[in-house]
């Protein structure tokens, strides 16, 4: 990702920071919430096509993080 989207991705952690959005600390959570800041940054104005994409992609493989960590603490718990 560009200086300016990795930018655009901590200021969009803020921005839900200061709205309140706040999810308990795990694997899975955190996932989440790393997908959902780069959603958010995506939308941001001075962002190029490209950075969009980038962290449209970035959301992308945090969301299949999280849902790999939490098939396999699934499968933990079943053994």
């Amino acid at each position: 990702m560009s200086e300016l989207a990795c930018l655009a991705h901590e200021l969009a952690h803020a921005e839900r920071f200061r709205l309140g959005y706040d999810r308990p600390d795990t694997e899975t959570a955190n996932a989440i919430d790393e997908a959902e800041a780069s959603l958010h940054a995506s939308f941001m104005q001075p962002l190029s096509i490209t950075d969009r994409h980038d962290l449209i992609e970035d959301a992308r493989d945090q969301i299949t993080r999280g849902l790999a960590h939490s098939v396999s603490q699934e499968a933990n718990y079943e053994n």
